[in-house]
């Protein structure tokens, strides 16, 4: 199990994007836990399978909105997250979905539900995350929604990228996205291997945590085993150098530069690995409580029973129990985990086994699902409540989908009494 911090969990997905085919070996699934204060919440790791890196053109929005707009009770207009009473004045526009994953006709937007407070919170903080440090980050450039040249936005540190090389000497070497005539790629960055202490293989460092003298090298580096330097000009390998050099690590500059076994142009498996932590699945969240208010309105959003749920999101305040589970299980009845029938965002709403409590379905480009508790033992009156929603990609549409289409939710987050 890959944990790079206490409160940040890796997912490991076989990058074969740039492969030119689908992954074909099976997912695995391991169990792991995110630890924060006062609370614990298990996630899981996913082995994914991703399709290939193709040309992206960029899909400028253009949104014909559909509003769901919040009732003026006593004292003003409450907002469903901090639960204050505002004026109209205070609210702003709320998409369901963030405008950072696609812009969509007749898109399904709150009005007067959301207060601009909340709104420039989320946009400042979950949403920038799940948009440039998440496992989709890279779909949305995959997918038209940004073009190649955001590449450069996605956030290194949360989304990591290693060539999954056969040989043992080249494997795991950290590469980083870019973009070459108009198409997404891979770089090398300036990194240093080292020997393991196994004997097998190497471990590389990038060069920035080289040059920080208070970095430690990982634990499975051998510093005085064989060293692998990875430079783009003279000076990068000069400051390489003096780096080993400060930490007393021997390197003899011998033998001639030979040239990586990469093609430009060409394809090779790249191993990428997203952090999946609170601000992740928290904006997955967001997005499944706004779909609820469409879907259900603001009154019924606004009970006590979604406070649970309306606190993890707007202040990160853990509940005792699971209050969101990730996996790749398909939301649409027709789609299998090996293959799905689009690559747009779906999103449902519908009561969980118990009859009682709320759940939500979000999955983001149609590949992780997180399923989130909504509410739990709703004390109002029974209601049919079972909808969902494709925002589709391509067309840049979004269509109600029939309850016929929507997989049923099994497994659902477990409710205890």
């Amino acid at each position: 199990m890959n944990v790079a911090s206490a409160n940040e969990k890796i997912i490991t997905t076989p990058y074969s994007r740039l492969l030119g085919r689908r992954s074909t070996s099976p997912r695995a699934a391991v169990s792991g836990v995110t630890r924060a204060p006062g609370a614990t919440i298990p996630y899981q790791e996913l082995l994914l399978p991703w399709g290939r890196i193709a040309p992206c053109s960029h899909l400028p929005p253009r949104v014909k909105p559909v509003f769901v707009k919040g009732v003026q009770g006593i004292g003003g207009v409450i907002c469903i997250y901090c639960l204050r009473h505002l004026a109209p004045t205070d609210f702003t526009r709320e998409h369901v979905i963030p405008e950072a994953f696609g812009g969509f006709e007749g898109n399904l937007t709150l009005l007067d539900l959301v207060c601009a407070q909340c709104n420039q919170h989320f946009g400042d903080t979950i949403d920038r995350v799940m948009a440039r440090g998440s496992p989709v980050s890279v779909a949305r450039i995959e997918r038209g929604v940004q073009p190649p040249e955001k590449a450069a936005g996605v956030v290194r540190d949360r989304v990591r990228f290693a060539w999954d090389a056969e040989d043992e000497t080249h494997r795991g070497m950290i590469l980083t996205l870019a973009a070459e005539e108009g198409q997404l790629c891979v770089v090398p960055i300036p990194q240093v291997g080292f020997a393991k202490k196994s004997g097998r293989g190497l471990v590389y460092v990038s060069g920035d945590t080289l040059l920080d003298a208070e970095a430690p090298l990982p634990e499975e580096a051998n510093p005085q085993g064989k060293v692998f330097l990875v430079t783009d000009s003279p000076a990068t390998k000069a400051k390489l150098m003096e780096a080993l050099r400060a930490r007393k690590i021997p390197f003899h500059d011998e033998g001639a530069e030979v040239g990586l076994p990469i093609a430009s142009g060409g394809m090779i498996p790249v191993e990428v690995r997203a952090a999946v932590d609170s601000l992740v699945v928290r904006c997955a969240a967001k997005i499944a409580f706004n779909y609820a208010a469409y879907i259900l309105g603001r009154e019924f959003i606004l009970d006590d029973s979604f406070s649970t749920c309306r606190n993890f999101i707007r202040h990160e305040t853990l509940p005792s129990y699971r209050i969101v589970e990730i996996d790749d299980h398909p939301i649409l009845a027709d789609d299998l985990r090996y293959r799905r029938q689009t690559n747009g965002h779906l999103i449902t709403v519908a009561w969980a086994a118990d009859g009682r409590s709320v759940t939500g379905q979000v999955s983001l480009f149609n590949e992780v699902r997180y399923r989130v508790s909504l509410a739990r033992n709703y004390p109002g009156v029974w209601r049919e409540i079972r909808s969902g929603h494709l925002f589709d990609i391509e067309s840049r549409r979004v269509d109600e989908l029939t309850p016929s289409s929507l997989a049923r939710p099994g497994g659902v987050v477990p409710v205890t009494m």
